[in-house]
This record gives C-alpha cells, structure tokens and sequence, in this order.
C-alpha cells in the first residue's frame, strides 16, 4: 500500500510516484490529519495501474508523479481507526 502525506488540494489529487504503478492495480491511504486529528480522507483507495498512468504528470524532487484526482479512485475500504489510537497505559 502507498501511502501520501498530503494530497494536492488545488486539483483534489493524490500524486504517486510512477516507480510505485506496478502490477495491476495500486492502493493508496492519505495519512493528512484536519487540526482536529480527523483523517481528510479516511478511506484506503483503489485505481488500477494503467488507468492511472493516463493521468498528467509533474516531477517533485527528482521524482514523477503522476497526479490522480481522488474522484478517479474507488473506495476499497475505510481506515482502521483504533489503528492509530494508542491503547490505554502505552505511551
């Protein structure tokens, strides 16, 4: 699974990495938090690689992008939420 730090908000996108479109379909989780602590979108999504290698390009840090509207997604399932809470007496 890939996971984005923060979603390019001007075009509701996600950016990955062309290295990352192997095999037949990819799976991406944005791991932005509102300052609420509530995911921006909460939910692990789906594209297959080559719809996915249709979609315009930019390169960031030495590294093509390949820039998907969040919309062109499927919602494969919605995040583990007790996955990121700490459990009582771990710090």
């Amino acid at each position: 699974m890939i996971t984005i730090k923060e979603p390019f908000w001007r075009d509701k996108a996600f950016g990955v990495a062309a290295k990352e479109l192997i095999g037949e379909s990819i799976l991406v989780e944005c791991s932005f938090k509102d300052r609420n602590g509530n995911y921006v979108y909460p939910h692990v999504y789906e594209i297959t690689t080559s719809l996915a290698r249709k979609h315009k390009t930019m390169v960031r840090k030495n590294t093509t992008l390949h820039i998907i509207p969040v919309a062109n997604f499927t919602v494969e399932s919605h995040r583990h939420a007790d996955r990121d809470q700490v459990k009582e007496g771990e710090e």
